[in-house]
């Protein structure tokens, strides 16, 4: 047997057996401020008071995160606001992980771009990517590690550039692109 052979059925047994390290990544398409805007049914800002994990009907695992609300865009909202996100742990004590999805704490004050499902719940419209945490001097950061980030070229889509991507840096400027886009805070 061919050298390459062996080799060739040495790679594919190492991946069968799961030697080969998985993927930890959710790809997205790397979107603006104002097209997330333009794709949520709401924008809120708000401060992180509960995170509970619960079991939907049908037994898939999704964390409930409570917000209260100090601004919402596009709509006004209630004084607090469930966020809502696939996940969580199994009552086997197995644990699924979306990557690229929200890291939430509480405490933790955001500012969620969000859809609302048929249900009512809210959900993030773009995983991790629709979600800015605020720090204590107003600056935004985003947690976007786990996240393959993609911008529509002239053959499609391919990967994004640190330079075409260009978030605003404090809560003053996110509120300003916002309000171009869809009016004043409510």
């Amino acid at each position: 047997m061919p050298r390459t052979s062996v080799l060739a059925g040495l790679v594919v047994l190492a991946l069968a057996l799961g030697a080969a390290p998985t993927a930890r990544a959710t790809s997205i398409l790397a979107t603006s401020v104002e097209e997330l805007a333009k794709l949520s049914d709401v924008v809120v800002q708000g401060v992180v008071v509960d995170s509970a994990h619960v079991l939907d009907a049908q037994g898939d695992p999704w964390t409930r995160h409570t917000l209260a609300v100090s601004a919402s865009w596009r709509e006004a909202v209630q004084p607090t606001v469930e966020l809502w996100q696939r996940g969580g742990p199994l009552p086997d004590g197995s644990v699924i992980v979306i990557p690229g999805d929200l890291r939430l704490r509480v405490g933790d004050e955001i500012v969620a771009f969000v859809d609302r499902l048929p249900d009512g719940r809210l959900v993030s419209t773009s995983f991790g990517w629709s979600v800015f945490e605020v720090g204590a001097d107003g600056r935004l950061t985003r947690h976007q590690d786990d996240l393959g980030l993609f911008v529509r070229g002239e053959r499609g889509l391919r990967p994004a550039r640190p330079d075409e991507i260009t978030p605003p840096a404090s809560l003053t400027e996110l509120a300003a692109r916002l309000h171009d886009v869809v009016g004043g805070a409510r």
